[in-house]
């Protein structure tokens, strides 16, 4: 009678641990979700004394992608470019709350303040669903929608206001739209890696212009390889 020797129980082992390892993962990477940010079809809303841009946000993939956080990142800001609440309009006409008792006398509390400029990195948005809620998760084959900014204009000043996690009930930041602001928007599910589109906001003919496009291939690949450099410039 044959036995098996020890060497080839061990390699036989060893073959069904890395086949099941590698069976995982290919599991994973079929039946994980896909985001994508569908920078085509930019959502605008316009009012009396601005715009609002919102950017739709799919799954296609085939799980949920689970609480799902949106951030900004801000390039080469510069303090200049940051209003304060004190050049601020009062009346901004910002989405008002149920549980809000609100001073209309004065802006909305901004959270970056010229004289405290940090650098704006990954800093949390919000959603334009309901009560704009700091995360959200989004079924297979579904889509919804992130605020990105409003723009606000009058017959004496025009800047940009972006929502932080707190829906519009604090702003993150007002910056100047006299200079182009290059940034990155970040989606990050609870259960895959973060989705990040670059893109350019400026003023063109008095109306907001957004502009992105997919990163190219030799940058996707890097972050693949190396993912910590999604959050670098």
């Amino acid at each position: 009678m044959d036995f098996f020797s020890s060497q080839q129980v061990f390699n036989a082992l060893v073959s069904l641990f890395v086949g099941g390892l590698l069976g995982r993962e290919i599991f994973r990477i079929i039946d994980k979700p896909k985001v994508v940010i569908q920078y085509e079809a930019l959502t605008v809303f316009r009012q009396h004394d601005g715009v609002y841009l919102s950017i739709r946000v799919g799954n296609v993939g085939r799980n949920a992608a689970e609480r799902c956080y949106c951030t900004l990142t801000i390039f080469d800001l510069h303090k200049d470019q940051i209003l304060d609440m004190d050049s601020a309009h009062a009346h901004e006409n910002l989405p008002e709350y149920k549980e809000e008792s609100l001073d209309l006398d004065y802006p909305r509390y901004q959270i970056i303040q010229r004289d405290s400029l940090h650098d704006i990195v990954s800093e949390s948005l919000c959603w334009s669903s309901l009560g704009n809620p700091p995360s959200i998760s989004i079924n297979p084959g579904t889509a919804q929608s992130m605020d990105i900014c409003k723009y606000f204009r009058n017959e004496y000043i025009q800047y940009f206001i972006f929502p932080s996690e707190f829906g519009w009930r604090k702003v993150r930041v007002r910056l100047s739209s006299e200079k182009e602001i290059r940034g990155r928007l970040l989606v990050c599910p609870a259960n895959d890696f973060p989705t990040a589109l670059d893109f350019e906001l400026s003023i063109c003919r008095g109306e907001p212009t957004f502009k992105a496009s997919p990163p190219p291939l030799a940058t996707r690949f890097r972050r693949t390889i190396w993912r910590e450099s999604i959050y670098k410039k």
